[in-house]
């Protein structure tokens, strides 16, 4: 059997986009740093095959705004106003990320990564979104 191994690593990355995901899985954890963090797995539905992701929320002053976007994503404002994040908060939580393709730092591998966690008024490329008409009148 031949491949090409890079260009099979390459095809089964997701496009660089936003999409919908939901939270499969929350764990608490403590980073090497020592620093509190939550790892998430997330699915996601793209294009006909389903995907997860990981990431990871990590309690530090330079990362915050990582928790803060998470949270106004996926309407956990009030655990973002009370300052307490449980991990099972997160579970089957659902809202919009943005995918990039960027060198994975320890692997030297290209793979997908989060960029951010977004708000749902733009568009994501998950097959089940219906995109918004806006020539549709409003008759209420």
């Amino acid at each position: 059997m031949d491949f090409n191994a890079d260009q099979m690593r390459k095809d089964a990355l997701i496009p660089e986009g936003r999409y919908k995901f939901r939270v499969k899985d929350a764990r608490e954890k403590r980073s090497a740093a020592g620093n509190d963090m939550i790892n998430l797995k997330l699915g996601l539905s793209v294009e006909g095959r389903n995907v997860f992701l990981w990431d990871s929320l990590i309690l530090t002053p330079k990362m915050f705004w990582k928790i803060e976007h998470f949270c106004e994503a996926t309407g956990l404002n009030e655990a973002l106003a009370n300052g307490r994040l449980m991990a099972q908060d997160c579970l089957d939580k659902e809202g919009y990320l943005d995918i990039v393709q960027k060198i994975d730092s320890q692997t030297g591998v290209l793979d997908n990564q989060v960029k951010d966690y977004a708000m749902p008024e733009l568009e994501a490329k998950n097959d089940d979104i219906i995109p918004f008409d806006e020539d549709i009148p409003n008759f209420a």
